[in-house]
């Protein structure tokens, strides 16, 4: 699936604005509701409907929402292919179009499309989608766990999700018609590979509808071939002399014009950029175009003010001007994909990018054969969605599943092979919380280890016991993994902004920043660390539950994004 695309072959118009909304109550009927219904409320689009209104049942409703807008659609489009893309809903979406259902989409994270056909009519078209917020224990990220005893277990939220961040719903990132040929190209993966002075690219292109041959023009070096098509797929192998390698902080980016031929004539059109990088594990370092990197930077979460988890380019504008002031060179996409918009910037900025799936809190042992087919569904589709931006050099499949369990490996066994299949050419990684009891270790490439010494377990001062402790855990973890090389993933302390103690204490900006640094020095004792996340880069909101105060208070920064004293403590340490 390709991002849209205004070009000379295709036309693209957003749907983004305000649109009509109606909580689905447990009382309500919901008849007839596909082609249209009386509204409640308005709802931004992108954004989250949580943070929008007053009342508690509105801002925590977990079920059904009904979302809908008229649109006309312009009279030179009906000979065109005309599509209807959404670029997530959470957690799903049953979609009509003038009362026809479209499809159904699960996982909230990923985009969605439908083509219209033969539906659209003169005057107005209505869509309509239901959006469902409810996860269930079979979901991906599951929710509604019944888990005593559970060390990890976030039990007791509301809404009822079985994770530490608040499970917000709607259409979260930018909807929009888009057209094309009824021949047209339908997806493009680019593979780059170095030789000595020159790069090795090849584009591997899926045409749909028609077409004969594909021209590919790279703009940069003025190269350009017309390869034929075969059962709507080809692929055009090219060779760049001393490439402008894509590295941190220096995004060198291509682009490669692809032209769908039909008969000699171009019907379709798609501008594709490229980065020329290669990346490798070897001798238990991590490895960007032949050199050593070392990842500093955060997990992070899509949440922000207002709009939540909704898509916004001056909050993502604002997030990378922080990771650059602070000296960071990396960040996870925890814990789910993060939008494509995003990984676009981080391109352009020279990120790197950990990104992940959505799936966070499996539990294996209760895991249903829905639950697994939908976590391979959503690897298959966010990597496929990712493959080309050069800035994702590593994926994630799980962050902190219950992989101590019976059942871990053989559910991960095949959740790692499904990774494995869409792309050989990055490391694939796990996020435990478990460390010596996780059975799945050696399944991967990387060990993403979460740790949180000198905060929960009692919140003891880090003293020198702890220090012993942590050193000797992460090397524990490494020989029990075959020697793979660790990414500390996540570790910190809860702060609050403008609390203070001499000496420092629990909440305060003092202990947090203390914290870090022991933290961050028992980490650079180990030669088979390869970076560093600190959790987390923002403060950010949370079911409500007892041991969170207005949300998760892990942030180097507020939640609107203003430094506290450990922002000043890594910027000091990263920018050396």
């Amino acid at each position: 699936m390709l991002y849209p695309q205004l070009n000379e072959h295709r036309e693209t118009t957003s749907l983004d604005g305000i649109w009509d909304l109606r909580f689905q109550w447990q009382e309500a009927n919901p008849e007839g509701w596909e082609s249209g219904f009386s509204p409640e409320r308005h709802v931004a689009v992108p954004a989250s409907f949580n943070d929008l209104y007053t009342s508690y049942s509105e801002r925590n409703h977990w079920g059904f929402v009904w979302y809908s807008r008229e649109v006309r659609i312009p009279r030179a489009w009906r000979d065109r292919r005309i599509v209807l893309r959404f670029g997530a809903v959470a957690y799903s979406a049953d979609v009509w179009f003038n009362g026809k259902h479209l499809g159904y989409h699960e996982t909230g994270h990923t985009p969605f499309e439908f083509a219209l056909q033969d539906l659209v009519q003169d005057g107005t078209n209505r869509i309509v989608v239901r959006v469902n917020t409810r996860l269930t224990p079979d979901c991906v990220p599951p929710g509604e766990l019944n888990m005593p005893g559970s060390t990890i277990h976030m039990g007791g939220n509301k809404p009822p999700a079985n994770f530490d961040f608040y499970p917000y719903g709607g259409l979260h990132r930018p909807v929009c018609l888009y057209t094309t040929a009824p021949s047209h190209l339908q997806r493009i993966l680019v593979d780059t590979k170095l030789a000595d002075a020159s790069a090795d690219v090849a584009f591997r292109i899926f045409a749909e509808g028609g077409g004969d041959q594909v021209r590919v023009t790279i703009e940069e070096t003025g190269q350009t071939a017309v390869f034929p098509l075969a059962a709507g797929t080809t692929t055009a192998a090219f060779k760049i002399t001393e490439p402008r390698l894509w590295g941190i902080g220096k995004p060198e980016l291509y682009h490669a014009a692809l032209e769908l031929l039909e008969n000699g004539q171009t019907v379709d059109s798609y501008r594709q950029r490229f980065g020329v990088r290669e990346v490798k594990l070897e001798g238990g370092k991590f490895l960007l175009n032949g050199e050593p990197v070392y990842m500093q930077g955060f997990g992070r979460h899509e949440d922000f003010p207002i709009i939540g988890r909704g898509h916004c380019d001056a909050a993502n504008v604002r997030d990378f001007e922080l990771l650059s002031w602070i000296g960071a060179n990396s960040f996870r996409t925890s814990h789910y994909p993060y939008s494509e918009e995003q990984l676009r910037l981080a391109d352009e900025r020279g990120i790197l990018v950990i990104s992940e799936s959505p799936g966070v809190g499996i539990v294996p042992d209760i895991a249903t054969e829905k639950t697994l087919a939908t976590h391979c569904a959503a690897i298959r589709e966010y990597m496929a969605r990712d493959y080309n931006h050069p800035c994702v050099v590593m994926w994630c499949v799980a962050n902190e599943p219950f992989s101590q369990q019976a059942s871990a490996r053989a559910y991960f066994e095949k959740v790692v092979a499904v990774a494995r299949s869409m792309d050989s050419t990055r490391p694939i990684t796990m996020v435990t919380c478990f460390g010596l009891e996780d059975t799945c270790l050696d399944l991967l490439d990387v060990v993403g280890v979460n740790a949180y010494p000198g905060w929960y377990g009692g919140g003891h001062p880090f003293d020198s016991s702890v220090h012993a402790w942590f050193a000797d855990f992460l090397k524990q973890i490494h020989d029990r993994s075959g020697g793979l090389p660790i990414m500390v993933t996540e570790f910190g302390a809860d702060s609050v902004a403008g609390f203070h103690a001499l000496p420092s204490e629990l909440w305060t900006e003092d202990y947090q920043s203390e914290l870090l640094e022991h933290i961050l020095e028992e980490i650079h004792k180990c030669p088979f660390v390869i970076g560093e996340h600190v959790w987390a880069m923002c403060d950010f909101r949370t079911g409500q539950n007892d041991r969170r105060a207005l949300g998760n208070r892990k942030g180097a920064f507020t939640r609107d994004r203003q430094p506290k004293m450990v922002a000043h403590l890594l910027k000091k340490l990263w920018k050396k």
